[in-house]
């Protein structure tokens, strides 16, 4: 439920401040224009210790924004506007919401089985039957998570693909940051 509030509501603006004004500001400002997700705004999270540039978004409908890592003031101009690219993709497509209600389907339905297997398990082989609740968590668990993933992954190639067409092409493999930070590592030629 933590997690779902988070997403909601946006996590908590501990020391997250706007996008300063500049030419990364401006270019970003006409870029969500083009996207076509004006207005949504974008800070920067100074206390996020990832090493790259990368974003995330949070918050749902009026409450959606771009949150980009302190490393984005690091990283060249185009990499930045790449990753804001990105970011405003899941905010046109509705993939917060997407995930939310994803997760929340999912949780009640396994919850769901669990529960009936469970009481069918206890009804027939008495206290022994309560073994059924940890394997049927973890037969769930083993199908829900990849495709779980597999969604996922769809989102994101979705968000590469339509970040590049933005910015004009990937964002190429001179980007040189630390190891596990391509901005563009999912894009297939």
């Amino acid at each position: 439920m933590l997690i779902a509030a988070l997403v909601v509501f946006g996590r908590p603006a501990s020391g997250d401040v706007p996008l300063a004004d500049g030419p990364l500001k401006q270019k970003s400002i006409a870029l969500l224009q083009r996207a076509g997700t004006p207005g949504v705004p974008i800070v920067i999270r100074p206390s996020d210790g990832r090493p790259c540039g990368s974003g995330t978004v949070t918050g749902l409908g009026s409450r959606m924004r771009i949150v980009m890592g302190a490393a984005s003031l690091t990283i060249p101009r185009d990499q930045a506007l790449w990753a804001i690219a990105h970011e405003s993709q899941h905010v046109r497509t509705g993939d917060p919401l997407l995930g939310v209600v994803s997760g929340w389907l999912w949780i009640t339905l396994a919850l769901a089985l669990a529960s009936e297997t469970t009481r069918a398990a206890v009804l027939r082989r008495g206290r022994v039957g309560w073994i059924a609740l940890p394997l049927t968590l973890v037969a769930i668990w083993a199908v829900g998570l990849p495709v779980f993933n597999l969604i996922q992954r769809q989102r994101e190639r979705g968000a590469d693909h339509a970040a590049a067409a933005l910015v004009g092409g990937a964002p190429g493999a001179t980007f040189l940051a630390p190891r596990g930070c391509l901005l563009g590592d999912r894009i297939r030629a």
